[in-house]
């Protein structure tokens, strides 16, 4: 669609090297062209080409007035990047473009769906999915990405967390995530922007001037209960079909 792109696309950076950044840097011009929306979210919208070589990469733009102030392009491929670097399943970062309106993060597009399409029937869950192997998998990657990378996402939520076609669980979007900066005694230390935002082992809750935010472990708890109450659902139907 390229009426979403303004007309001078330039490289910003390159994120990563190899043959398939190549490849696209050489068809910039008709991944644009031939890319259309695959989701949306309150900062940014993402595209996507559903056939050719290339498909198999995604263009995450920033909205040019977003819903939230979150990190930059820049930062979120850092945590990405990071993210990776401690063994948590999300997308590979590639390059960053430009155009007149915003930067544009490529990067690699995850093959399955997100939870909460899955929860609202759009997009099908894959076969012989383990309920308890994708939740167990999910916690560990949170401890990963906490303890390992460093990072709280502070957005952990049905349509952030996608299943693959392994059945195993991606972490997407990083834009509010923050980053930790000390421990100890009853407070964890958050830095997200320019402020620092205190977690309280009591409450569970990041405490900040604006209110608090969850922890992502609790996040887990209701991605699990809304993933539960819709395979008890389909069990339901199921048996109501066999009757």
């Amino acid at each position: 669609m390229k009426e979403n792109f303004g007309e001078h696309l330039k490289i910003v950076s390159i994120l990563e090297e190899g043959e398939l950044t190549e490849k696209i840097i050489a068809n910039l011009e008709s991944i644009i062209e031939k890319s259309e929306m695959i989701g949306e979210g309150g900062n940014a919208i993402v595209y996507a080409m559903e056939e050719g070589e290339l498909s198999g990469i995604c263009l995450k733009r920033i909205k040019e007035v977003p819903q939230l102030k979150g990190n930059d392009i820049f930062k979120e491929h850092d945590f990405q990047h990071r993210a990776r670097e401690a063994g948590v399943e999300t997308p590979l970062p590639i390059l960053v473009i430009s155009d007149e309106k915003s930067k544009i993060l490529v990067m690699q597009r995850v093959r399955g769906a997100s939870i909460e399409e899955i929860l609202t029937k759009k997009k099908p869950l894959t076969e012989n999915f383990d309920f308890e192997k994708f939740i167990s998998k999910l916690t560990n990657s949170v401890k990963l990405l906490q303890e390992k990378a460093g990072i709280v996402h502070r957005d952990l939520k049905v349509s952030n967390v996608m299943i693959n076609e392994k059945g195993d669980p991606v972490i997407i979007d990083f834009g509010v995530s923050g980053e930790k900066i000390g421990s100890g005694g009853e407070y964890d230390e958050l830095s997200y922007e320019e402020n620092v935002l205190m977690f309280n082992h009591s409450t569970q809750h990041y405490q900040s001037v604006s209110g608090y935010f969850e922890n992502d472990y609790k996040k887990i708890k209701d991605i699990k209960a809304s993933i539960k109450s819709f395979l008890n659902q389909d069990l339901t139907n199921n048996r109501n079909m066999i009757v």
